[in-house]
């Protein structure tokens, strides 16, 4: 089991975190008075959720990688089916092409 971190975040949400750039960061920590060190925490906080958050997306990706594969699969099993029916349905047609000149040798018109 994943050992969870408690960090005080000063005031600011995940989301806030996760949502500024590196700038914007830094200039809200400014804005709220905190000390570099303060700073340098959350810098460090803000990399493992990037991280925590990077395997989540993956695992995401993971599985939508393999849900389109099963759905690729399954179109090229019907189209493989369709193009077996219409090999039949030519098939069926030269018989009775054949079968149609045969006859016209014992039956002219």
């Amino acid at each position: 089991m994943p050992k969870r971190i408690s960090i005080d975040t000063y005031g600011l949400s995940e989301e806030e975190i996760m949502s500024q750039t590196h700038t914007e960061f830094l200039q809200t920590g400014r804005d709220r008075r905190l000390s570099r060190e303060q700073i340098k925490k959350l810098k460090s906080y803000r990399r493992l959720l990037k991280v925590r958050n990077y395997g989540k997306d993956f695992r995401k990706r993971e599985r939508d990688s393999i849900t389109r594969l099963r759905q690729d699969k399954l179109i090229w099993e019907r189209k493989t089916i369709l193009l077996k029916e219409e090999i039949e349905w030519y098939q069926n047609q030269i018989s009775i092409m054949e079968t149609i000149e045969i006859l016209e040798q014992f039956y002219p018109y």
